[in-house]
């Protein structure tokens, strides 16, 4: 949760907590979920991906959603990353945009902004970047909002980092247009 571990050590902890399971036990849904979306997190820093814990998280948020939300929420925003491992960059907007259509407290003010600024990461991955700014506007109003300002500083700076990369691919394809459409004009 906190984004502070080593890729090293969090795989060496799944292979051991998968090595030493017991196969005729099962973890409840709960306990399941974390561990799943541990792995996703994994995947996600290797630039993996693998579809079958992707399916068996969405099964899990569904069953859960109501019972631990920000459990739910916290498993779509990593199921969000991997899905751009796989350039199905839409495949989970319907899912992040029903999570905002709810009020703040169900999902909880942090990964309220975090839902706002996947959805400008999407966005802009699509070539939207007006889109993509109003959602990276949104989530930094309310990552402002946070109480816990260590924790609104390092969501605030991902954000910006995102938008930022949004400016520039902007104003790159802006510069390349007005390139092009000068060049068309001389012949």
């Amino acid at each position: 949760q906190r984004k502070q571990y080593k890729l090293s050590e969090l795989g060496h902890a799944i292979a051991w907590l998968e090595r030493h399971s017991n196969a005729n036990q099962s973890l409840p849904d709960t306990l399941r979920l974390p561990l799943l979306s541990s792995r996703l997190a994994l995947c996600n820093h290797r630039g993996d991906y693998n579809r079958k814990i992707f399916k068996e998280c969405l099964s899990l948020t569904q069953i859960l959603r109501d019972e631990d939300p920000q459990l739910a929420c916290e498993a779509i925003l990593r199921m969000a990353s991997m899905s751009t491992n796989f350039f199905e960059f839409g495949v989970l907007k319907d899912s992040l945009k029903d999570w905002l259509a709810q009020p703040i407290a169900v999902a909880g003010l942090q990964n309220y902004g975090k839902l706002l600024s996947t959805l400008g990461q999407l966005e802009a991955f699509e070539g939207q970047a007006d889109k993509a700014f109003s959602y990276f506007d949104q989530a930094l109003e309310c990552f402002s909002r946070l109480s816990d300002r260590s924790k609104a500083q390092i969501e605030a700076q991902q954000t910006t980092g995102y938008r930022l990369v949004v400016e520039m691919d902007s104003a790159i394809a802006l510069s390349t247009d007005q390139k092009e459409s000068t060049s068309t004009r001389q012949f």
